[in-house]
């Protein structure tokens, strides 16, 4: 079995600047709001339910260093899971229920999360090939394949192109690149169904977001009734750049046209990073300016 998994160094991950619990166990202790030995408490948690785990799974009388590696892998991202609902991303709820050292509670309330969150993943998986969104998302085909492949009980991933046996999918980075995927699909049914249409039509073939998104951003910025450019939309757009600056005002409308086209309801951190990307093609857009510029979008002479 490969799970895609390097040794987990507990150690590591209680001062992972990644990991909210271990940035919670240190953020509790260097103000006295939890004991110097918690820490070490979760290590011990940590190592029990591993162990715990590795002899629930195990294929033969001794406990394999692959499950050893899955026991710990799956506590840790329960408990970053649970940890994460129960606070709400806020340090200090977070560091008063890791004071309460009920760590069982929290790796349970992580489990039922991720569960929850695999089979979304996979009934959306279900379905992402019959949606017109599809054509249009391509970056995300093989993520998705990978997700409609994945156990919600087991967390393992039963691909039967891996030559090397089933692999882990992590529910909470995963979870994350599931809800770009379903933010994406969203923006792109706000926009009219006719635009979509002409773009799919101008283009000929599946694309990745990012070759939409220019177009998007270049019609958005001039007031552009479609999504497909002309030779002279793009002049319009390119007439926005000065010295290599891109015109701060524009930007700023973009960025709230996005917003708006968003809606108020989506996740706030997928839709920073959603914003996050579109004000990183604006910057890689200003950088290709120059003579080869129409080669960024999907133009359409008339």
């Amino acid at each position: 079995m490969n799970l895609g998994l390097s040794t987990i160094d507990i150690s590591r991950f209680l001062v992972d600047e990644h990991s909210f619990l271990g940035q919670t166990i240190k953020l509790g202790i260097d103000y006295n709001q939890l004991p110097a030995n918690a820490a070490e408490a979760l290590r011990m948690y940590l190592q029990s339910q591993t162990m715990k785990f590795g002899q629930r799974n195990r294929n033969g009388i001794a406990i394999g260093r692959e499950e050893l590696e899955q026991g710990v892998f799956q506590a840790t991202v329960c408990l970053e899971i649970g940890l994460l609902d129960q606070s709400d991303g806020d340090a200090n709820r977070a560091v008063e229920f890791v004071a309460t050292g009920d760590f069982e509670s929290l790796r349970k309330r992580g489990w039922e999360l991720a569960f929850f969150r695999l089979k979304e993943m996979e009934d959306e998986a279900q379905l992402f090939p019959k949606r017109r969104e599809a054509a249009f998302l391509q970056d995300y085909s093989e993520p998705v394949r990978r997700w409609a492949l994945t156990a919600p009980e087991t967390w393992l991933c039963l691909d039967p192109e891996e030559d090397d046996g089933p692999t882990i999918v992590n529910p909470l980075k995963a979870y994350d690149s599931f809800l770009d995927l379903i933010l994406r699909i969203s923006l792109l049914k706000s926009l009219p169904s006719d635009a979509l249409k002409r773009f799919g039509s101008a283009t000929g073939t599946k694309g990745p977001f990012s070759e939409l998104l220019r177009n998007l951003i270049l019609g958005l910025a001039i007031g552009k009734e479609n999504l497909v450019a002309t030779p002279s939309d793009v002049e319009a757009f390119e007439g926005l750049i000065t010295d290599g600056v891109f015109d701060r005002d524009v930007l700023d409308k973009l960025v709230s046209q996005f917003e708006q086209q968003i809606g108020p309801n989506a996740d706030t951190g997928t839709v920073e990073r959603l914003l996050t990307e579109i004000r990183t093609e604006i910057h890689d857009l200003v950088a290709f300016c120059g003579p080869d510029f129409q080669d960024q979008f999907v133009i359409q002479n008339v």
